[in-house]
């Protein structure tokens, strides 16, 4: 197995946007998730002190937050499927996944539990993805 460069992953996670069937390695998976990691760090570090001050600028921050977010959506998703499929996780885990902390934003708990449910359900994706990829062994009959 090769590795992939960043080039190649950031090509394979837009190119596969809609492939909710086929797998994603580890560093596949983890590659993007650092790289838009320290994308939206530097937003949230450079971006957002500029705006004070700045008139409507939050608004349109805001906005772009929101538009960025919106595009990724989809393929960030399909990557999750591709990465539990490598791993042999469940269709159904993996909705329950990417559906629960969605609903847990709507305000039907207090906001502190929401969050707590939520943060620990990231940090069970993430635990989640690190498990081996499930190699089948074919036999020879």
């Amino acid at each position: 197995m090769s590795v992939m460069t960043l080039r190649e992953t950031f090509k394979s996670f837009f190119t596969h946007a809609f492939d909710y069937k086929g797998v994603a390695s580890r560093s596949e998976f983890f590659s993007v998730v650092i790289a838009f990691t320290i994308l939206f760090m530097f937003i949230g570090v450079f971006l957002v002190p500029v705006s004070f001050g700045v008139a409507h600028f939050e608004h349109w921050l805001s906005i772009g937050e929101i538009i960025v977010a919106a595009i990724l959506f989809i393929p960030a998703t399909t990557l999750l499927f591709r990465r539990f499929n490598d791993a042999g996780i469940a269709k159904i885990w993996t909705i329950l996944l990417i559906v629960v902390p969605l609903v847990l934003n709507a305000p039907i708990l207090p906001e502190n539990i929401s969050e707590l449910v939520a943060d620990g359900l990231n940090l069970l994706v993430l635990g989640l993805a690190f498990l081996p990829s499930k190699r089948v062994v074919q036999s020879h009959s």
